[in-house]
């Protein structure tokens, strides 16, 4: 058979090429994490309120209670749906997620109510990690930047970069709750879940 030879120089090249895209991809997390401490805030005023309608096409918020601090949170989501559940993702770098191990009680805000309901979490199978990131690139192919996945012309997700993203995340299932569903008191809760 034949054989690659790598020379040590090529090597090095390789070695460095393969730091910087994971430096790259640590900065670009830092980033990420830093725009929507941000913007964050912006979006649960405007959820909350009438304005909710220039985004419930596609966002709404988790809001709940930190495991240690007792605090409130609320966090927007961008989400897809299918028959019965709002499918959503996040990092698994983020800690607020964990907030919903063994405690399946929320409440959202959707389309302007705060409604209860309940969420399931998928942190283990890539594949079916993988299958809903692909399901929320095709509502709202904005979200393949947050995810870390390239769109060809065509706006279908680079399968290799689908791949690595599904290590990278976790997916939250939020059960559809109907509109005459319990409301949330009123709490004050921070839009910045670090508990």
């Amino acid at each position: 058979g034949l054989y690659r030879v790598v020379s040590p120089r090529s090597a090095e090249v390789n070695h460095l090429s393969s730091r910087f895209r994971r430096s790259k991809g640590k900065l670009r997390s830092v980033s990420m994490k830093r725009f929507f401490r941000l913007i964050n805030p912006i979006v649960v005023w405007m959820l909350r309120n009438g304005w909710h309608r220039l985004l419930s096409f596609q966002v709404m918020a988790l809001e709940f209670t930190g495991r240690r601090s007792g605090r409130r949170y609320c966090v927007p989501v961008s989400y897809a749906t299918d028959q019965q559940d709002f499918v959503c993702l996040t990092l698994a770098s983020n800690l607020w997620w964990r907030n919903f191990i063994d405690r399946p009680e929320l409440c959202i805000w959707y389309r302007g109510k705060p409604l209860q309901t309940t969420i399931s979490l998928e942190t283990e199978n890539p594949s079916i990690i993988r299958h809903e990131i692909e399901t929320l690139i095709a509502h709202n192919p904005i979200d393949a930047v947050f995810a870390g996945v390239r769109l060809n012309f065509k706006l279908e997700p680079n399968p290799e970069d689908l791949t690595q993203a599904a290590t990278k995340h976790v997916v939250l299932r939020v059960r559809r709750p109907t509109e005459s569903g319990a409301s949330l008191d009123n709490q004050r809760s921070s839009s910045e879940p670090f508990s």
